[in-house]
């Protein structure tokens, strides 16, 4: 799993949890040194922060997203506690799979990636990842 963000808190403490459930973690406190790593590796699930320090979370998770070779990775967006209405929906504008606003209740957190990593190895055999859906007899709304 991928951690992008420089709070030193409570998503490293998510991180923790994470690897002493037997997951692989590596960090990054900046949103391009993520978008680096993901170019050349695939991590199971990232997780960054709506506020990281040199670029949004949000244009981290759309640029991740626009870029089509990861749609099956889980990406966990983490918002700024009191901008939720700000932040939830570009979130999921941008193609996050999950939004937190608060890291408190770990193992509710810890619950949510588990099912987004079970999802994605249930799906991973039957992806149709960066090709396009045919439908029989379905509109061509392109032209």
């Amino acid at each position: 799993m991928l951690f992008i963000g420089d709070r030193l808190g409570a998503l490293k403490q998510i991180g923790f949890a994470v690897q002493h459930a037997g997951h692989s973690v590596l960090w990054t406190e900046s949103g391009h040194a993520g978008l680096r790593f993901v170019e050349c590796e695939r991590p199971a699930l990232i997780i960054c922060e709506i506020d990281v320090p040199d670029i949004s979370g949000i244009d981290v998770c759309n640029a991740i997203r626009t870029a089509g070779y990861l749609c099956d990775v889980p990406i966990v967006l983490v918002g700024r506690p009191g901008h939720e209405m700000y932040d939830l929906p570009q979130a999921f504008a941008a193609g996050a799979d999950e939004f937190f606003v608060s890291l408190s209740d770990r193992q509710l957190i810890l619950a949510k990636l588990d099912w987004l990593l079970r999802k994605r190895n249930a799906f991973a055999n039957r992806s149709n990842c960066g090709k396009p859906i045919e439908r029989p007899g379905a509109a061509n709304l392109n032209g």
